[in-house]
């Protein structure tokens, strides 16, 4: 979250995190933007000391989305 700001509609990259090892920055479109408000509200209701964007309720770092995938496609209607 310390390099997500909502505010300017940005994500910054630190030079470690990319391959050119110079700091980036991300803008984010309003689908985006609204995935990471959507993130941040669900943080502060379940697990508001978590560093992480996608975390479980319990705060650790989401590992894997397979549990996940599958009854997502089931509610899209998806086979």
């Amino acid at each position: 979250w310390d390099r997500v700001d909502l505010r300017q509609n940005v994500i910054y990259l630190d030079a470690e995190h990319n391959k050119s090892r110079q700091r980036q920055s991300v803008p984010l479109n309003s689908t985006a933007r609204a995935a990471l408000v959507r993130r941040a509200a669900f943080r502060a209701a379940h697990c508001p000391d978590a560093a992480w964007v996608f975390c479980e309720k319990s705060g650790p770092p989401i590992q894997s989305i397979r549990k996940a995938f599958n009854p997502a496609c089931q509610r899209a209607g998806i086979r």
